[in-house]
């Protein structure tokens, strides 16, 4: 009879074990993310292209290129927001013409300044936001070395430059690379046909 009653204690005792829930698991803290570290970020890519952005050294590089080849493309504005500001709008407008199209020549349908709103359109569909101006954004063109743009002797005026608004044209490459590897910055281009005189050929409307 003792047997009998020990075996039943045994059986209500593993009856019990099954019945209580398990203890929630404790978990594991998620090892902090570093901080990421003060000062400009330049993305390397542009979402949807294979296009590949130059690093912020090498941004640096093209960007004090242009200036000191066209002192007129220096960025004087908004000089209290910091010493780097005109920097940050240069490389904001690298980025922004390499989703932009190239014309074979110059556009004349546009204003430079619907250019520089295009290119603030086209960062915030990337996700950025950036101010920029008629300075930045021609420093920029000049510095992509592949798209053509007029004379610089009378900027801000008469601007005009070799893009495509909406889609089509020849995607951004890297001739900034050729750049940096010592050629020259393009000169204008007044000598190529005007983009309206090649209006017939539908990839460039």
């Amino acid at each position: 009879m003792s047997a009998l009653e020990a075996q039943i204690a045994r059986l209500t005792d593993r009856l019990a074990a099954l019945e209580t829930p398990p203890a929630a698991a404790v978990p594991t803290p998620a090892a902090p993310r570093p901080a990421a570290p003060e000062g400009m970020t330049v993305h390397t890519a542009i979402a949807g292209s294979g296009y590949v952005m130059p690093t912020e050294a090498q941004l640096r590089a093209l960007h004090d290129m242009v200036v000191t080849t066209y002192p007129v493309l220096k960025d004087t504005a908004g000089r209290l927001d910091g010493p780097d500001e005109p920097f940050r709008r240069f490389a904001a407008a690298f980025r922004a013409l390499g989703a932009i199209g190239r014309a074979p020549a110059l556009n004349r349908d546009r204003a430079a300044n619907w250019w520089v709103d295009h290119a603030q359109e086209r960062l915030a569909g990337l996700g950025a936001v950036s101010d920029l101006n008629l300075a930045s954004f021609t420093a920029a063109v000049v510095a992509h070395g592949d798209i053509p743009f007029r004379a610089l002797d009378r900027f801000p005026y008469e601007l005009e430059f070799g893009l495509v608004a909406h889609g089509g044209g020849r995607p951004a490459g890297d001739a900034w690379r050729r750049l940096l590897a010592g050629d020259r910055l393009p000169a204008p281009a007044e000598g190529l046909m005007r983009h309206d005189d090649l209006r017939a050929h539908a990839r460039f409307a």
